[in-house]
Parts: structure tokens; sequence; C-alpha cells
């Protein structure tokens, strides 16, 4: 593999794919992705319709008129969908690309999380956590496991007013 080895013809080899890759940038599509197989190489399809693509994380949230369009938008936009049917990464940009024009993201994050950089994941929340999450406003926060995180989620829900 081209990406796991440190030797120094692969080394010139990942510098040569990028050179050519932004050369050849507007006709074809050259990433670099760290999870799953590491160099795609795409061609660039054109949009009749130009659209603005949008980007962003792919937890969202949405009330029921916003996930009604998003649904519509779904089951008629063919082109759309044929588009993102072979991207890189659709869940990062599909349903931002759909709302955004109509309804606008709202503004700071939604939920809290901690990441743990070294295990690339989120670190599970706990009691202790309490001020911070609520600190940060969001109506939600990640992660929280049963048995590890259970007297955080029945704060949070006294807090809520939501009865179990």
């Amino acid at each position: 593999m081209i990406r796991d080895s440190t030797s120094r013809p692969a080394a010139w080899l990942r510098w040569a794919l990028s050179r050519v890759g932004h050369y050849l940038e507007p006709l074809i599509a050259v990433r670099v992705v760290s999870r799953g197989r590491g160099y795609h190489l795409g061609l660039r399809r054109c949009i009749r319709k130009r659209r603005k693509f949008y980007r962003g994380s792919q937890w969202v949230a949405l009330d029921r008129p916003s996930l009604e369009h998003l649904l519509y938008q779904f089951t008629e936009n063919r082109q759309l969908n044929r588009v993102f049917r072979r991207s890189i990464i659709p869940d990062e940009s599909y349903v931002q690309t759909i709302m955004t024009p109509q309804y606008p993201p709202a503004s700071g994050p939604l939920n809290y999380v901690e990441w743990v950089v070294e295990e690339d994941a989120p670190r599970t929340l706990t009691m202790q956590d309490l001020p911070k999450v609520l600190a940060q406003g969001s109506p939600f926060c990640r992660k929280v496991e049963i048995g590890v995180s259970d007297e955080l989620m029945d704060e949070l829900d006294r807090r809520s007013a939501i009865s179990a």
C-alpha cells in the first residue's frame, strides 16, 4: 500500500500523484481519505444547473418542515442523487446541499462532544462533565453509554423536565 509505506520510492510516488492530481483537478478528482482505501480517483461531472454545494457535520437535527423538504428533494431531485451516489463522503454534504439554501443552519454546535484524537472517537461522558455540557448550551451531547453515563442522563432528563 502506498499510504502505509515510508520508503523513499513510496514517498516520491505520493508526491507525484499529488502533483498530477492538482494539475488535472478541473477534470479528474484525486482525494486522499485517511479512512478506507486511501487514494480515490474519479472523473468530475458537469452539472447543468449550476448549484452551490455545502458541507458540514453528518450529525443534524431537523424539524418537521425541514425533514419534509429533505424527503421531497430526495425523491424528486434525481440529478442531485446521481451526483452524490458516487461521491467520497456524501453524508457530510448531501443534506447540507439540499437544506442550506432554504433553511440556513443554526449558529453554534448542536451537540457537545469531547473528541479523543488518539482513539479517533468521542469520549464517553459522565456526571463530572455536567457543567461543561450545560455551559455549551447545546440541546444534545455525545457520547453517553448505559452503565457509565446513567447519572448524567438522569440529571439531564430532570433539567429538561423529561419524565422517564
